[in-house]
């Protein structure tokens, strides 16, 4: 069930969106990047994990005022998976491997189709947890 609540907070909320737009970059210019075999596909990887990671960044920022699990959530789960992205595309880049490259864009165009899914949706704003409270 807390997936299914993730996946519709990606899709719902402002910083759900933009995170999803964080792994859709960073995996879909990786995976560009890894299919050049030169000086050209390094800059496309290191710029796109770049600019994924600073949209990360701003996402767990924006969530944290609204929505405290999930920013803990993407601060414990970020570290790893873009070391897992960084360790994938390496392998992609470095042994010719081009699955592995089309894996990794077809998981963030999943993750970026998504967020665009509940793009006709109004986005949700969280109330912050503490006023909740009496």
């Amino acid at each position: 069930m807390e997936e299914v609540y993730l996946m519709h907070e990606l899709s719902t909320t402002t910083h759900g969106r933009l995170l999803s737009l964080a792994i859709l970059i960073a995996l879909v210019g990786g995976s560009i990047g890894s299919t050049f075999h030169d000086a050209t596909g390094v800059a496309v990887m290191c710029s796109s994990l770049i600019v994924g990671l600073g949209l990360a960044f701003v996402a767990i920022g924006l969530a944290l005022e609204s929505d405290l699990p999930f920013a803990f959530k993407g601060v414990i789960a970020l570290p790893g998976l873009f070391f897992l992205y960084v360790v994938g595309m390496a392998v992609a880049s470095h042994d010719h491997v081009t699955w592995v490259a089309y894996a990794f864009s077809a998981i963030g165009i999943l993750i970026g189709l998504n967020g665009l899914r509940g793009h006709l949706a109004p986005p949700t704003f969280h109330a912050p947890r503490h006023a909740h409270a009496h």
